[in-house]
């Protein structure tokens, strides 16, 4: 982050390296598997990403995100196989609607069910829970920035508001 961005909400795995940043912790999500409805795994509620292994997958275009595309990268990697890429997206939700028409798998975190149609299925990652978390990041220098405490003060208060439903 440089001084031009007083505040992001972003996930927190793209800042391990940035120095003096201030974080607030906003949510955090499962990553999924998600599958056609006609994929013989659509049915299972949870499954290894390891299983997965021989499967094609749909994935960002690394020159649109490399981040999105690092992470199942990253991911796969820890399991001990690499991905093997048949489509790269220029949207999420072309990678959606490349998975909906069974061209391939790809991973993605739980949210991003909201953006599915009911033909997509999102089947949980074993270890995956709680991995992909969004925070607000700010440079340390900025903590008394007024705006910045106002907009910290409604996270807080919708994430409060989030708690008790």
């Amino acid at each position: 982050m440089d001084d031009v961005v007083d505040i992001a909400l972003i996930p927190d795995k793209e800042l391990e390296t940035v120095p003096n940043l201030m974080r607030k912790f906003i949510f955090a999500d499962d990553m999924c598997l998600a599958v056609s409805k006609d994929h013989e795994m659509a049915n299972m509620p949870m499954v290894d990403l390891y299983d997965v292994k021989d499967e094609f997958f749909i994935q960002m275009d690394p020159k649109i995100s490399i981040r999105d595309h690092k992470l199942i990268t990253t991911m796969c990697v820890e399991q001990d196989f690499t991905p093997q890429v048949i489509y790269e997206a220029n949207t999420l939700i072309n990678v959606l609607m490349m998975v909906e028409c069974d061209m391939g798998v790809s991973i993605l975190a739980s949210h991003m069910r909201h953006f599915a149609t009911q033909n997509v299925k999102f089947i949980k990652l074993k270890g995956y829970e709680n991995y992909f978390k969004v925070v607000a990041a700010w440079k340390q220098h900025n903590n008394q920035d007024h705006n910045i405490n106002r907009l910290l003060d409604v996270i807080e208060k919708c994430s409060d508001d989030i708690g008790k439903n």
